[in-house]
């Protein structure tokens, strides 16, 4: 049947580990009116993805339709005691940048020498999503930044604050040796599109840049908020930032205003 179709798939994707695309066929199967089995998909491919705080929530909703499955009991009190022991994760790292001249330098030991930077911008949705639901987890980061980094990128830049999964992924591949660094953009959005002089927007401006600043040192836990990014931040990956980049393109009405 064209409606088992999904599971099917779901449980092939799982199996080689292609868990983002396991996730988006579970979540299919639901819709479609297999609940039972889509949920515990979910679960599982939330829990392979690290996103252990959804697996936790796709479980429960599991046990909602199936109050005596004991695999979603277990995995339950599992996942708790993993919650449990997450602290936050600093890196013995001290890599350093600065702006000289021409040139962006990296400190190397005790010298300085030029930073070539090789780029590439990363955005934050997929395809099948709304913008704002934030759905890359941490798996998919560390299979993306495997990728970056072989064709020879050393820097990835990101226009605002994103889910602790991609700062986690950035901390995590980076352990070993700092192969990717971080250009962290900063959104502002004017309530009128011509003013940036709106106390009101200034105010909220200078909480959003501290929430940034602190994101980026593993500092932060944010609440839920429509379009926008939230959870714990707990991965410093301060020592792998190459900057800030504050703003976006203007619209011509800001530039004339």
């Amino acid at each position: 049947m064209v409606l088992n179709r999904f599971l099917f798939l779901g449980q092939e994707a799982l199996n080689k580990g292609d868990y983002q695309e396991a996730l988006n066929l579970f979540k299919e199967a639901i819709n479609q009116g297999f609940k039972k089995e889509g949920w515990l998909g979910v679960a599982e491919a939330y829990y392979h993805l690290n996103d252990f705080s959804s697996s936790l929530w796709a479980y429960h909703k599991l046990l909602e339709i199936d109050p005596q499955n004991e695999k979603a009991q277990k995995k339950i009190e599992e996942i708790g005691e993993l919650l449990k022991d997450v602290q936050t994760k600093r890196s013995n790292q001290e890599i350093r940048f600065k702006a000289e001249g021409d040139y962006v330098y990296i400190k190397k030991q005790k010298h300085w020498e030029k930073f070539w930077i090789k780029g590439v911008n990363l955005g934050l949705g997929l395809p099948g999503y709304f913008p704002g639901e934030y759905p890359i987890k941490t798996k998919t980061y560390l299979k993306w930044f495997q990728l970056i980094h072989e064709v020879g990128i050393n820097t990835i830049r990101v226009y605002a604050l994103q889910s602790p999964g991609f700062y986690q992924a950035i901390y995590e591949f980076n352990q070993k040796e700092p192969k990717l660094f971080l250009l962290q953009g900063i959104w502002y959005e004017p309530e009128r599109a011509e003013v940036l002089d709106d106390l009101e927007f200034l105010n909220k401006l200078k909480t959003h840049i501290r929430d940034v600043v602190d994101a980026v040192h593993g500092n932060a836990s944010l609440p839920e908020r429509p379009g926008f990014p939230s959870g714990k931040y707990l991965w410093d990956v301060s020592s792998f930032l190459l900057g800030y980049l504050f703003g976006r393109e203007p619209e011509a009405c800001l530039v004339k205003g």
